[in-house]
């Protein structure tokens, strides 16, 4: 899993974890896309993102308290 590469302090410096997942295990092109498109849109609403393989990490606080 990618959350286990990431950095300490991207992790607690994280507002909200993206995970996501497609059928076809072998298309990692996909899942790029898929996180590549997360993160241009976070980051036309200015947040900040870091997209690694199936996980996009993000400033923006994407659930209520």
């Amino acid at each position: 899993m990618v959350a286990d590469e990431l950095s300490r302090e991207e992790l607690e410096t994280a507002q909200s974890i993206i995970l996501f997942d497609i059928e076809e295990l072998g298309d990692f092109k996909e899942l790029d896309k898929i996180g590549i498109e997360i993160k241009k849109f976070l980051e036309s609403k200015r947040y900040e993102c870091l997209a690694k393989n199936d996980t996009v990490i993000t400033n923006a606080k994407l659930l209520p308290d």
